[in-house]
């Protein structure tokens, strides 16, 4: 798959992956069924799993893999590719199941409540046990339309300091009482509308673009691992720059490492961050 290439082609390139087995599936039993046709009997071989598929799909296949696998559960190592939000990690679903992924969005985050709530009721879509089935998809989209709204604001009122556009004559306009909000090159205004424009309550964050590229900074991605009582972070990266840059973890000093870290000593796969643009705005 696309984003497993790109993952160890950022990570590592060096790194070879001996794959046992590659599979498309569209249910959690499929899922469950290949895997159980990897162990062998009498076998107490490791499996590192990565499911590469939407965290809904990927929650299913490992509550059905924890209620038919029993105790050979400890032999897997699960890996999830697609951001997931921090209730997945919560619920106490998966028992003993060694787990590592990305947490999308930060713990007790309040306002993240409020606004699943209202936007249910707008939706109308639930999960088959009632509860608001939202994907971390939904949470992008809705920063995506609070930023574009802030900027269509700030356009019409001219709220930000943007440098004039030297010789530039502006366009005749035909309703002299429309505001003219385009005056010199529009293209170039708005662009530079969207550079400076700042979102501090976005549900994924702080939201702000780059001066030089047309990409999103300040965005922090936490690596978790799943415990029998929850789960527990191993670091956190701040984008700076295609995620090379910043670790933080357990309040050591920041420092930028070649290449991230193993996540343990029993574990062959280094995992690195994923680029999607569904993903980042």
């Amino acid at each position: 798959p696309e984003k497993l290439q790109v993952m160890f082609r950022v990570g590592y390139a060096a790194l070879h992956l001996k794959l046992i087995g590659i599979t498309r599936v569209k249910t959690a039993s499929e899922a469950v069924e290949f895997l159980q046709n990897l162990d062998k009997p009498g076998s107490h071989r490791t499996f590192n799993v990565i499911l590469d598929t939407k965290s809904s799909l990927a929650r299913d296949i490992l509550q059905l893999h924890v209620h038919h696998t029993g105790v050979r559960k400890k032999n897997y190592n699960f890996l999830l590719s697609e951001p997931t939000l921090e209730k997945f990690w919560t619920l106490h679903e998966f028992g003993a199941l060694k787990i590592t992924g990305f947490l999308a969005l930060p713990p007790d985050y309040n306002r993240v409540k409020n606004e699943k709530e209202e936007w249910i009721k707008l939706l109308g879509n639930r999960s088959p046990n009632g509860d608001p089935d939202l994907s971390i998809l939904d949470y992008y989209y809705h920063d995506a339309a609070l930023f574009l709204t802030k900027a269509v604001w700030a356009l019409f009122h001219r709220n930000i300091n943007i440098r004039p556009i030297p010789n530039l004559k502006p366009p005749q306009i035909s309703n002299p009482s429309m505001t003219d909000c385009f005056q010199g090159n529009p293209d170039g205004r708005i662009a530079l509308i969207l550079k400076k424009m700042r979102v501090e309550s976005g549900l994924t964050g702080k939201i702000q673009y780059s001066d030089t590229k047309a990409s999103r900074i300040n965005v922090n991605l936490t690596i978790v691992q799943s415990t029998p009582t929850g789960y527990q972070e191993f670091g956190t990266w701040t984008d700076t720059g295609s995620f090379g840059g910043i670790r933080r973890h357990n309040g050591l000093k920041p420092y930028k490492p070649g290449s991230l870290p193993q996540i343990s000593e029993n574990n062959i796969l280094r995992i690195t961050t994923i680029e999607v643009s569904s993903y980042f705005l």
